[in-house]
């Protein structure tokens, strides 16, 4: 009854809002001519002001002031999450599949729009979440050359970018190189396990983090050439390499039952090679006719030589080596008043990895997956529509274990727009969920002189149900929308603890029931002065269920996440605040910590300085919690990191820009670089 209540008065308070605003004419649907956020079938079109555009240094940046609902967006360690974990943020600029070296060379002064799509359609393909896509004008002539410096004064961070582009006439070339440094030695572990032996006896181990260490080196280059006529064809190609390396991490613990602590200590080296090759090629035909075609081509090697000598001395190496292809061809068709996509994408990925040492495997897999869609979308009169289906195969092949996933995706969209500024829209889909690659192999490694970590090769992807209602009301100063969502995992791959009789605890997944997932979320935003101070608010209530041949576990929690901006000249003030995400997978309930964030930033001709306040007025915040409910083992968890209490960092971006002209350019699919070595390690 309270939340009917709340409800009626959300609604009531939203009319008299509306009644207080001025009359603006409307486009179709509900587009608002002043409005700079405009409620579409699939999420949001945000049209940044240009005191967000101006005050913005890079992409992170203006992203960051647009207080995208369910989105953490980290602006010194440039990330991009989903607070909720529905799945991977994936941003694009122009409709082509965005890099963090993108975003830090993207000019936000050139940035017409942001789609904020939170219902992806049939061609983003499975497990993407949310997609932003940034669109922006194109140069035609002149050049580009910037910097983003920057680094924390309160610990070892740092993430430093130069890049160039140079036009002309139909051409473009461009270089981008990014140097990322971390040395963090104040993240701390600690965990309270409750072990129940075959013979009934309950065994506590109590492990705490004594002295941590974690070094990381980050080396990303990026060469593009790309001849574009807006108005016929674009032609793009892309060369980039990246190279991760952890010197040395380590981290010395005490494990305590009982008897006396016994000090121990974990050690890793890792490093990563990854050269992509990315081909793009779009080509506007007569009668409203256009055909896409994409290649990406992606090579990961991996070492790694891990050690740990809790329970005696245990010590392997990785050698890893990935190869993999995708591809996809889209046609789009324009007959009035429905636009129809027919698109077809493949990938095949060939993975060979190595361990010796106390772990003694080979795992060589071939997996690939093709996929074929068509969807038709069209508008009549208030009513919006997007509909279509899509038949996907997933396949791999690794010693005697194979499989072949078929599954037909539908998928339905439907808007309506009454009154002015209102609508109700529905959404439906069948999608598909694959594991990670290194789950489906064979390997076993141990995590402690008790736990075990092994691969199922008997895992199959699974069907994902999604249902969607969305309430939303648009006017110039205020934006509101409140969305329903169900979704229905069949059959997914869950968490499964086993016991041997000699009381050894292996962590697997398995093929079991089902996880469910409810929750009802309202998003606020508001223009307090218009050009000066904005607020956005966004807050939910989230039911999930975890169903397993051996348990049945369930959480309701809530979310609140916020902001607010102020625009004072020159000077521009933002503050981030989030409870963080608290969510319930398999037998694991995991909460992230909240955070907290001021920035301030400051520009002068071509320069823009800005100053970042992590966790203010925190010495050791909190990063995450957890609790495993299982009748064999139960732990409780805690990570707390000094480093990033009151956290300060500074950034400085210099653009120089000469003789630059534009026009419209905008691509129709994403390319798809691949990230996954597939190699299973300790958690």
């Amino acid at each position: 009854m309270k939340r009917l209540y709340l409800l009626m008065g959300m609604l009531c308070a939203l009319h008299l809002c509306k009644a207080q605003e001025e009359k603006v004419s409307t486009l179709n649907s509900v587009t608002i001519e002043a409005s700079r956020v405009i409620h579409r079938d699939d999420g949001l079109l945000l049209i940044p002001s240009e005191k967000e555009r101006n005050a913005s240094p890079n992409g992170y940046s203006l992203l960051a002031k647009l207080g995208l609902p369910d989105i953490r967006i980290d602006e010194v360690q440039h990330s991009i999450t989903s607070l909720s974990n529905r799945g991977e943020v994936q941003v694009r600029i122009n409709g082509t599949l965005a890099s963090r070296e993108d975003l830090l060379a993207l000019d936000p002064s050139l940035v017409r729009s942001i789609a904020f799509v939170d219902n992806p359609g049939l061609r983003y393909g499975s497990g993407i979440g949310y997609v932003l896509d940034i669109r922006t004008r194109r140069a035609s002539d002149g050049y580009t050359l910037g910097a983003d410096v920057g680094s924390a004064l309160t610990t070892r961070l740092s993430n430093d970018a130069v890049f160039g582009r140079i036009n002309r006439g139909r051409s473009e070339l461009g270089l981008t190189y990014n140097l990322g440094y971390s040395d963090f030695k104040g993240k701390r572990y600690d965990e309270v396990a409750d072990y129940t032996f075959t013979d009934g006896s309950l065994h506590t181990i109590e492990r705490h983090d004594k002295a941590t260490r974690t070094r990381n080196f980050t080396h990303n280059a990026e060469l593009r050439y790309s001849l574009a006529d807006s108005a016929s064809f674009v032609f793009q190609a892309t060369l980039a390499g990246s190279l991760d390396r952890t010197p040395l991490s380590f981290r010395r613990f005490s494990v305590s039952e009982e008897e006396e602590p016994q000090l121990c200590e974990q050690r890793t080296h890792e490093e990563g090679r990854s050269p992509s090759l990315d081909l793009y090629f779009y080509h506007q035909l007569r009668k409203g006719q256009s055909v896409t075609a994409n290649v990406v081509a992606t090579y990961i090697g991996t070492t790694a030589d891990h050690s740990n000598d809790e329970g005696g001395i245990y010590i392997y190496k990785v050698r890893g080596k990935s190869r993999s292809l995708f591809s996809e061809v889209l046609y789009e068709k324009t007959l009035k008043p429905v636009t129809l996509n027919i698109g077809f994408q493949q990938r095949t990925k060939d993975t060979h990895n190595t361990y010796s040492g106390d772990v003694s495997s080979h795992s060589d897999m071939l997996a690939h997956n093709e996929y074929l869609y068509a969807e038709a979308k069209g508008r009549w009169q208030g009513l919006s529509f997007t509909g279509g289906v899509g038949m996907s195969n997933d396949a791999y092949r690794q010693g005697s274990h194979r499989y072949h996933f078929w599954l037909v995706r539908p998928k339905l969209t439907a808007r309506y727009a009454w009154s002015e500024g209102w609508s109700v829209g529905y959404s439906f889909e069948h999608d598909s969920h694959v594991s990670q690659i290194a789950m489906v192999t064979d390997t076993r490694i141990r995590q402690n002189r008790l736990e075990w970590i092994e691969g199922n090769p008997s895992l199959r992807p699974n069907r994902v149900t999604r249902h969607n209602i969305r309430l939303a009301y648009s006017q110039p100063r205020l934006t509101n929308s409140l969305l329903l969502h169900y979704r229905h995992n069949a059959h997914p791959n869950m968490a499964c603890f086993t016991r041997t009789d000699d009381d050894l605890f292996v962590y697997s997944q398995t093929n079991q029931r089902r996880i469910d997932m409810w929750f009802a979320q309202d998003n606020c935003r508001l223009d307090v002065v218009p050009n000066h101070l904005s607020a956005q608010l966004s807050a939910g209530i989230y039911r999930f269920r975890n169903q397993g041949y051996e348990y049945d576990h369930r959480l309701t929690t809530c979310n609140v996440s916020g902001s607010i901006e102020a625009y004072l000249g020159k000077w521009t003030l933002t503050a981030n605040a989030d409870n963080g995400w608290h969510f319930m997978e398999g037998e694991t309930r995991s909460r992230q910590g909240a955070a907290f964030w001021l920035t301030c930033s400051w520009q002068w001709r071509d320069w823009t300085f800005s100053a970042f306040w992590q966790h203010p007025f925190q010495n050791n915040p909190k990063l995450a919690e957890g609790e495993l409910k299982n009748r064999f083992l139960h732990k409780s968890t805690n990570i707390r990191c000094e480093d990033y209490g009151n956290m300060v960092s500074i950034r400085a971006a210099w653009k120089f820009r000469r003789g630059r002209e534009f026009r419209e350019l905008e691509k129709r699919i994403a390319t798809k670089k691949d990230t996954q070595s597939g190699i299973l390690s300790a958690q």
